[in-house]
């Protein structure tokens, strides 16, 4: 009888153990779960930003990159103006054409009524010449009557005309 008592006191002792077992690894889960969980939340959590910011970079990629066919057209043609440029400083140096060399004014004449004569001693005073030059931006000369020739004045027509200048006329400094 003592050994039958003694077996159940083992096979007690063993099943007792076993469930001390188990809670303490429900118990060691619990509380790993709760440390754990709320650190895989804020991972998470971040992985869920990380994930945005990296949305929002590539976006900016391809906006950038659907650019980039734009950029080069224009890089081209950057590249090719800066060529002329260079030809042309080239060429302005070789005449002797240096900027310190000459004095710049603005020509702006809008809609001046003029008679024929009168405009013809405007357009001759921006006459190009060795001394003088004249870029314009904008130019128009109108008859004031539509019936009339720009051109060829006849009999009985209006002798005015409406002048329009505008740009910059150079003249060399005297040396």
């Amino acid at each position: 009888m003592i050994q039958m008592q003694s077996q159940a006191l083992e096979r007690f002792q063993q099943q007792c153990k076993t469930i001390v077992q188990r809670r303490l690894g429900v118990f060691v889960i619990g509380v790993l779960s709760a440390v754990l969980f709320p650190v895989l939340l804020l991972s998470l959590n971040n992985m869920q930003q990380q994930q945005v910011q990296l949305g929002k970079t590539l976006e900016n990629i391809q906006a950038n990159l659907s650019q980039l066919a734009e950029v080069e057209r224009l890089y081209a043609i950057f590249t090719a103006r800066n060529v002329e440029f260079g030809q042309l400083a080239t060429e302005i140096e070789q005449r002797g054409l240096v900027p310190g060399d000459w004095t710049v004014r603005e020509i702006k004449l809008t809609r001046l009524e003029a008679t024929r004569a009168e405009a013809e001693i405007y357009l001759d005073s921006i006459a190009q010449s060795p001394a003088v030059y004249f870029i314009p931006e904008h130019f128009e000369a109108k008859v004031a009557d539509s019936k009339d020739d720009l051109f060829r004045w006849q009999q009985n027509s209006k002798d005015s005309v409406f002048v329009t200048i505008f740009g910059r006329y150079y003249s060399r400094k005297p040396q």
